[in-house]
């Protein structure tokens, strides 16, 4: 069983930000879409090697940006909205609550509730070597 954790003691987590060594975060504008970033790592080479840094695609996200503020209870800024927006096809709409089935959530304790028999109770028992309940 899960040990209730009251809400007071929840903790926003922490995550690495900055830079990283021997390197920096530019981007790329795109031709077609000049407003389109496109995250660069430039990756310092050894002294000895006599060339310039090597340009490599940056997954990090805005994580390794110096000028970017991260604020883990906003979440991300939605560049893409807009763009979607903009071609025009798709509808905006109100959401709804998730239900338990939105997760999986349509097993175990909900589908005893509704009175439908399954087999992830067995499975349980039997991962905790307690033999089959069923």
């Amino acid at each position: 069983m899960n040990k209730h954790t009251p809400q007071s003691e929840f903790k926003t987590p922490e995550v690495t930000t900055g830079s990283l060594p021997a390197s920096r975060k530019v981007y790329v504008h795109g031709v077609q879409y000049p407003d389109l970033r496109v995250p660069v790592r430039e990756i310092d080479l050894h002294p000895s090697a006599d060339e310039p840094a090597l340009p490599v695609y940056d997954a990090s996200g805005p994580y390794s940006d110096p000028n970017v503020t991260i604020d883990l209870e906003k979440g991300l800024a939605r560049p893409r909205t807009a763009w979607v927006k903009a071609r025009g096809n798709v509808e905006e709409y109100e959401g709804r609550n998730v239900k338990p089935e939105d997760n999986g959530g349509a097993a175990g304790k909900f589908l005893a509730g509704a009175g439908v028999p399954g087999q992830e109770p067995s499975v349980a028992w039997n991962r905790n070597g307690a033999g089959d309940p069923i």
